[in-house]
């Protein structure tokens, strides 16, 4: 089986030929021919990497899966498949991170080995294209259930259901989509005329452990103008992540100066760095790598909010719930968790959570590659009118960050605050135990204890015990030993506040 995502199976552990030897020999060790050299899988493995369409198998052989770009990390999962020399290939959307060259080269590979071998293949894909190239007789599946299936040639020329006259129907046309590319300019707030961002030379080379070089990025000369869409178009591996990461310094390039509003940020570090990247957000290419899965979705949207402006926990909530107005999603969402939501709904948030902070520049590193066909026409339609749509309700007032952590607010769970009656310091104390502290919150929680406050340690004692109870008798707090959140998870039998 070829797999959908790439850096899920693949270990970063090990380099990509010790991955791929492995298989040839677990292969080999199950049909019980004998487990061949090393030297004759390393040879094997550089033969899959060259079918696949890999340049250089052999400086391939002992890279790790981080130093390739996501197409190519796509066809050593396809290498890796054919190791076995199967009788059923099954292909969950093996193409979905190609660009359009490497996804013919791969489909007449597919092609080619299924009339040498007499290889059967199931093709999974939401790429019609890939369908009518390497299929005679396809199904077209919608909510479970195969809605219409035949002859791919019928079907694409003669579609009898609804939902395959829509997926047909959501495919771009060139020569129509130029009609959606303009964008009229914000109502009331005219575009500053001038170059927003300037790239002078940019160059970035890697250097590997055996002292070769590769030039992901040689002398590369760009300008964008404010309010200007800027595409930039190459295949698999030609540096177009790599520039997009220079842009905004989370890679260091080589030589070269980025201008940003007038300013060079090629030398900048630390805070000032920090600073002007409240301008820049970033759009990653794989929104399920892109989200932390032990983080809710509220939380995902907040984090640069909490970081970068001096909002308060209810503030950022209010926040959430418009962002998630904003790109279309309930705002129930934001209890949810990435492992929940679709690939499309994944994708929306990452560009939720990019624009929290009203950004004068995005940079979207292939936000459709991963989605089908119909999803990846509701989100550069979204784009259009997030770009053309005034968002007043988003204007942020950002302060000067808090340097020290006695000026964090009370969300944060390592601050430091002093006892108002012994002066010492709290700061290992529960951050739900000192919210119950506080003096404002100290006759309320008398009445709750049933008993006088006798000083401080002790009666936060006593709380967190409290706490603890609850937690033990009631599961549905949204966060079990971290903060306890004064509601219940919605959908679950605990309505009463905590």
């Amino acid at each position: 089986m070829i797999f959908q995502d790439p850096m899920t199976y693949l270990n970063p552990l090990f380099t990509i030929g010790q991955q791929i030897s492995d298989v040839i020999a677990a292969h080999e060790k199950a049909a019980r021919h004998g487990v061949s050299s090393k030297a004759a899988r390393r040879a094997r493995t550089e033969d899959l990497l060259d079918q696949v369409g890999l340049p250089n198998p052999a400086m391939l052989f002992d890279q790790y899966p981080h130093q390739l770009s996501g197409g190519m990390r796509q066809r050593v999962l396809i290498a890796m498949a054919l190791s076995g020399k199967p009788d059923l290939l099954i292909a969950d959307e093996p193409t979905t991170a190609l660009d359009v060259t490497v996804q013919a080269q791969v489909l007449d590979l597919i092609n080619s080995l299924v009339a040498k071998l007499n290889l059967t293949v199931i093709m999974i894909s939401h790429d019609i294209g890939a369908i009518a190239t390497i299929a005679k007789r396809c199904a077209v599946m919608y909510k479970g259930e195969i809605v219409e299936q035949g002859l791919t040639a019928d079907i694409l020329s003669a579609p009898k259901h609804e939902y395959t006259r829509r997926l047909l129907a959501a495919v771009p046309d060139i020569d129509t989509a130029s009609a959606k590319v303009a964008a009229e300019p914000v109502v009331g707030e005219p575009a500053k005329p001038g170059v927003l961002l300037e790239a002078i030379d940019l160059r970035k080379v890697y250097r590997s452990q055996s002292g070769s070089e590769v030039t992901a990025v040689d002398g590369i000369n760009l300008s964008v103008a404010t309010g200007e869409i800027f595409g930039v178009v190459g295949e698999s591996g030609s540096g177009k992540s790599t520039l997009a990461r220079m842009l905004l310094r989370l890679i260091e390039p080589t030589s070269g100066d980025i201008i940003f509003d007038g300013r060079n940020i090629s030398g900048l570090t630390g805070e000032p760095l920090r600073l002007m990247r409240r301008h820049m957000q970033f759009v990653f290419q794989n929104p399920h790598s892109a989200l932390n899965g032990r983080h809710t979705i509220g939380d995902a949207i907040g984090e640069p909010l909490r970081i970068q402006t001096s909002m308060g926990r209810r503030e950022i909530e209010a926040r959430v719930e418009a962002l998630l107005d904003i790109v279309q999603l309930p705002k129930m969402f934001k209890y949810r968790y990435p492992h929940e939501l679709s690939g499309g709904q994944k994708q929306r948030i990452c560009i939720a959570r990019a624009i929290a902070l009203n950004p004068r520049l995005l940079i979207l590193d292939e936000p459709t590659s991963a989605l089908d066909i119909s999803v990846q026409a509701q989100v550069l339609d979204f784009l259009q009118e997030l770009r053309a749509e005034p968002r007043p309700h988003l204007r942020l007032h950002l302060a000067q960050p808090r340097r020290h952590p006695a000026d964090l607010r009370p969300d944060h769970r390592d601050e430091t605050r002093r006892d108002r009656r012994t002066g010492r310091d709290r700061t290992s104390l529960p951050v739900a135990a000192a919210r119950i502290h506080e003096g404002a919150d100290r006759k309320r929680t008398q009445n709750l204890a049933g008993s006088k406050f006798v000083g401080s340690r002790r009666f936060v004692r006593k709380r967190v015990r409290l706490v603890r109870k609850i937690i033990v008798q009631c599961s549905n707090v949204t966060h079990i030993g971290d903060v306890v959140t004064d509601h219940c998870h919605p959908g679950n039998d605990c309505q009463e506040p905590i």
